[in-house]
């Protein structure tokens, strides 16, 4: 019966030790700075059944670019209604491909200072980081973007945005599966050398 204890009290031991270091390992808030550059990207065009009527104001801006942060090289894929009387930006969507299955989703809005001088707008922009995937599955937080507009005579738009904020994100149940199994084993290992 001694015996039938020690193995009770080890496997719950092991239990309350796996359940803790979940919630130790539950989510890290990254400091997340980095900027975006499109070139040429296309002119924007009308999408009532994303951006409403009428069309104009309301037009879809498709974007795609490149980008560097602290977490890595990304390529960006953004599009967002703007409204190009206002400079409103909304029901933006973004996704930031950092290869190897590592990418950042989410939504955006803001707004630009509009009419361009000399061809440049400063627009400023709210990022939330809604989820993602790889090292980023199930992400969250909040990004500020700051940058410039550049309108090609061609019609086309290059853009440069500096980011900063934060990002929190969650371990893969894989990764806790496998934590928990190693404490399982180190449990199991040491009731058996007491055994002995």
């Amino acid at each position: 019966m001694p015996q039938l204890n020690r193995i009770a009290l080890t496997i719950l031991t092991s239990v309350v030790l796996c359940l803790s270091a979940t919630t130790m390992a539950r989510a890290d808030t990254i400091a997340f700075t980095g900027s975006r550059d499109t070139v040429n990207g296309p002119p924007a065009a009308p999408n009532i059944s994303r951006c409403g009527s009428p069309a104009p104001p309301n037009l879809l801006v498709t974007l795609t670019g490149t980008g560097t942060s602290n977490l890595g090289s990304f390529a960006a894929s953004d599009s967002h209604c703007t409204n190009v009387a206002t400079g409103n930006v909304s029901n933006g969507q973004f996704a930031w491909d950092f290869g190897g299955g590592n990418s950042l989703l989410g939504t955006f809005l803001g707004t630009a200072t509009l009419p361009p001088v000399l061809g440049v707008a400063p627009f400023s922009e709210t990022f939330t980081v809604t989820g993602g995937t790889g090292l980023f599955g199930g992400a969250g937080g909040l990004l500020l973007a700051t940058g410039t507009l550049s309108f090609n005579p061609n019609g086309t738009v290059n853009t440069h945005a500096d980011f900063r904020g934060t990002i929190n994100t969650v371990p893969e149940p894989a990764t806790l599966l496998l934590l928990g199994t190693g404490l399982a084993g180190v449990a199991a290992r040491a009731l058996k050398r007491k055994g002995k």
